[in-house]
C-alpha cells in the first residue's frame, strides 16, 4: 500500500476548524444517491492506467446523529485509507453530498470529519475508473463534556440568581460560552471539548475572576469555583480593550471597575457615587483622574500614565492611589487619601485646607510637593530628584519627610514634622527650623550657610 497523499489531514482540519482529533466510531449505512464531477486537481499524481482515464469519484452523503439531518453546504474531511491513501477537502451541496476524487479503484475506509468534529468511517468499494460510487456517513458527534462552575464575589458568596457570565479562555477553548447564573450560584456550559483549559469568568458588571485550570473529559460534567478577584486585586494586563472614559454622577458600583486597556479621556466620580472596589486601569489615562463631592472609591490604580492631572476635592476619598506617573496631584478641602500615593515619578502635589494623604511615596521624581493650610500626610518619601519640599500654614507630617537629592527644602508658618526630616543633599535653599521638626534632621549635605 502506497501512501501518496494530497493534503495532510491536519491541515484540512486546520483549514476547516481548527485542529480536530479524528478516531474511527462505529459506522452507520443508509443509501442515498447524487454525484458532482471530480474537481481537476493539477498537482495529483498521475493515476494508475492510462492517461486519458478519469479518476473514480465518491458521492458521499453526509447527515447528521440528530434524526438523519443532511449536512448540507458544509465543508468536510474525507480520509481514504486503501490501495493509495488520500486525504481530500470537500463541500457538500444542498443535499449534503460531497464529491470526493478517489486516487484508483479498489477498496477504501473512509472517514468523514465534519467541522465541529463530528466523525464516522465507511467501507467503500471503487469498482472502476471513470465510476462513481456512492455512500452514505451519518456522522456522530465528538464526545464532549460540560462545566459547572460556582461563581462567586470577593467576600466568597456566590453571584445572584440570574447574573450573566461569559466563561473565557485559550483558543484551543474555543469561542467564549455565556450562561446564567443558576439559584444554587452556579453557570454551566455544555458542549466542551475534551481538554484542559485556563479559564476565567467575565461577571456583566466587568468583573473578572481569577483564572482556573480545568480538565473537562468526555460525557463528564466537572466542577470548579471561580472566584473574583478581591478589592486587593491588581492592576490587570493591557489587552488594548480601551474605552473613551469613565463618568461617575452618584452612582452605586458593588464591584472593581477594569478597564483592560487605555482610558482615553477623563474619569470622574461625582455627587454620591460609591465604588465599593477598585478601578483598575491597565494602561494610561489621558485625561484627568477627579474625585469630587462626597464621592468614595476604595483604590485607584493606573498601570500607566495619567497624562492629565489626579485631583480629590470636596469629601471625595479613596484607600489608594497608584500610577506611574502624572502631570499634578491635589487634594484639598476634605479629600483624602487614606492609604498610600505612590508615583514613579510626578509633577507638582498640593495638600491643602483639611486634606489628607496617609503616605505620599515617589520613586525616581517629583517637581514640587507643597503642604498648606490644615492639610496631613503621614510620611513623605520625595524619590531620587526632589526640586522643592514646602511645607506651612499649619500642614502636619505626622511621620518622616525622606528624600535623595532636594534643590529646595521649607518649613515655615506653624507646620511640623513629627518624624525626622532625611536626605542625601540639599543643593539651593534649606530654610527649616529646629524647632518644627520633632525628630532629627539627618541631610549629609547642605547648601552654605544653611
Amino acid at each position: 500500500m502506497s501512501a501518496q497523499r494530497r493534503w495532510t489531514l491536519a491541515a484540512l482540519l486546520v483549514v476547516i476548524a481548527g485542529t480536530i482529533a479524528v478516531a474511527p466510531v462505529a459506522p452507520a449505512v443508509l443509501a442515498t444517491d447524487t454525484s458532482s464531477p471530480a474537481p481537476d486537481d493539477a498537482a495529483d499524481p498521475t493515476p494508475v492506467g492510462s492517461s486519458a482515464d478519469a479518476d473514480p469519484v465518491l458521492a458521499a452523503t453526509v447527515l447528521d446523529d440528530d434524526g438523519g439531518g443532511a449536512l448540507a453546504e458544509t465543508t468536510v474531511v474525507a480520509e481514504l485509507d486503501g490501495p493509495t491513501d488520500a486525504v481530500e477537502l470537500a463541500t457538500t451541496d444542498a443535499a449534503g453530498t460531497a464529491s470526493v476524487p478517489v486516487p484508483e479503484p479498489g477498496t477504501y475506509t473512509v472517514t468523514v470529519t465534519a467541522k465541529d468534529g463530528a466523525t464516522v468511517t465507511e467501507r467503500v468499494d471503487i469498482a472502476a475508473r471513470e465510476s462513481e460510487a456512492e455512500a452514505t456517513f451519518e456522522v456522530e458527534s465528538a464526545a464532549t463534556g460540560a462545566i459547572d462552575a460556582l461563581v462567586t464575589d470577593d467576600t466568597g458568596e456566590p453571584l445572584p440568581d440570574g447574573t450573566w457570565v461569559t466563561v473565557t479562555g485559550d483558543d484551543a477553548f474555543g469561542p467564549d460560552r455565556t450562561g446564567l447564573v443558576g439559584a444554587d450560584g452556579s453557570v454551566s456550559i455544555d458542549g466542551v471539548k475534551p481538554g484542559t483549559y485556563d479559564l476565567r469568568a467575565l461577571t456583566g458588571n466587568g468583573t473578572e475572576t481569577e483564572t482556573t485550570t480545568v480538565t473537562v473529559a468526555a460525557n463528564e460534567t466537572v466542577v470548579t469555583e471561580f472566584t473574583t478577584n478581591s478589592s486587593d486585586s491588581e492592576i490587570p494586563d493591557d489587552r488594548g480593550e480601551d474605552v473613551d472614559e469613565l463618568r461617575f454622577r452618584s452612582e452605586a458600583v458593588d464591584d472593581d471597575v477594569v478597564v483592560y486597556g487605555d482610558v482615553e479621556g477623563d474619569i470622574v466620580l461625582a455627587g454620591d457615587t460609591r465604588i465599593d472596589g477598585d478601578v483598575l486601569i491597565a494602561g494610561d489615562v489621558g485625561g484627568d483622574v477627579v474625585v469630587r463631592g462626597a464621592a468614595t472609591v476604595d483604590r485607584i490604580l493606573v498601570g500607566g500614565d495619567v497624562r492629565g492631572d489626579i485631583a480629590l476635592r470636596g469629601s471625595g476619598t479613596t484607600e489608594a492611589v497608584a500610577v506611574d506617573s502624572a502631570e499634578t496631584l491635589t487634594v484639598r478641602g476634605n479629600a483624602a487619601v487614606d492609604g498610600s500615593v505612590e508615583a514613579a515619578d510626578i509633577g507638582d502635589v498640593t495638600v491643602a485646607g483639611s486634606g489628607s494623604i496617609g503616605e505620599l511615596a515617589v520613586e525616581n521624581t517629583a517637581s514640587r510637593i507643597e503642604l498648606t493650610g490644615g492639610s496631613t500626610v503621614g510620611t513623605v518619601t520625595g524619590g531620587a530628584e526632589l526640586e522643592t519640599f514646602e511645607a506651612h500654614g499649619g500642614a502636619t507630617v505626622d511621620g518622616p519627610v525622606s528624600f535623595a537629592t532636594a534643590a529646595t527644602v521649607q518649613l515655615a508658618g506653624g507646620a511640623t514634622v513629627g518624624g525626622d526630616l532625611v536626605g542625601d543633599a540639599v543643593t539651593q535653599t534649606f530654610a527649616v527650623p529646629d524647632r518644627l521638626i520633632e525628630g532629627d534632621i539627618s541631610i549629609d549635605d547642605l547648601p552654605s550657610g544653611a
